[in-house]
């Protein structure tokens, strides 16, 4: 926990240590393991492209998160 609570890691912290942002990433990780789970032999082009953009997504999602994370807690 940041030491001063009114700086910006602190207000980060306080959102990255919730109950709602934990559930919301909980979510993510599980679409986007359905997601993985929809590829199969043969897949049309548009429905692999498809896949792909949606992924990055999820991808993009999860860098977000990582860099609050480093930002509320710090790189230690």
């Amino acid at each position: 926990m940041p030491k001063r609570r009114d700086t910006f890691k602190y207000k980060v912290w306080r959102i990255v240590v919730s109950t709602p942002f934990e559930y919301f990433i909980m979510m993510l990780i599980v679409f986007n393991t359905l997601l993985l789970m929809m590829k199969y032999h043969k897949q049309g082009d548009v429905y692999e492209k498809s896949l792909k953009y949606i992924n990055m997504g999820f991808t993009g999602m999860f860098s977000v998160e990582t860099v609050l994370k480093i930002i509320g807690f710090g790189v230690k």
